[in-house]
């Protein structure tokens, strides 16, 4: 863990700042995947893309939530591993994933979605949600 004092030294020192850090503090939130000196320009910030995600349960209720890596944290759901809410509601059906988002970006729609009503969300679902058949592949 990088805390905000650190980092601001090693970027003034022009040293290599270590890759996959998590960084927060004085406004960091910990999305950079990776900061290094490049030689030809400086440093250089690459940010995680977020995906937020709907589940349908076995019992019918839906699951709303975000990731970085959609196949490993449905992988997480089915083997009880994940939310704590999803553990023993499976199997499970992707509804809906929206990806390519800023964390922040993700963690407002997650919270938008988590706020409609059952009917918001099936509208949602049948204008922007995953064929059932291409979710099994999944």
């Amino acid at each position: 863990m990088i805390d905000h004092r650190d980092l601001v030294l090693r970027v003034l020192f022009g040293t290599i700042v270590v890759v996959g850090a998590s960084i927060s503090g004085a406004g960091f939130s910990g999305t950079f995947l990776s900061l290094k000196n490049i030689r030809s320009g400086g440093l250089m910030a690459v940010q995680r893309k977020y995906v937020v995600y709907v589940l349908e349960c076995a019992d019918g209720t839906l699951y709303t939530g975000i990731t970085t890596d959609l196949p490993r944290r449905l992988e997480e759901h089915r083997r009880g591993v994940g939310a704590k809410y999803t553990r023993g509601r499976g199997p499970f059906t992707l509804r809906l994933a929206e990806p390519e988002m800023t964390r922040s970006d993700a963690l407002r729609r997650e919270w938008e979605i988590k706020r409609m009503n059952r009917k918001a969300k099936n509208r949602l679902i049948a204008e922007k949600g995953v064929d059932r058949e291409a979710a099994k592949k999944l």
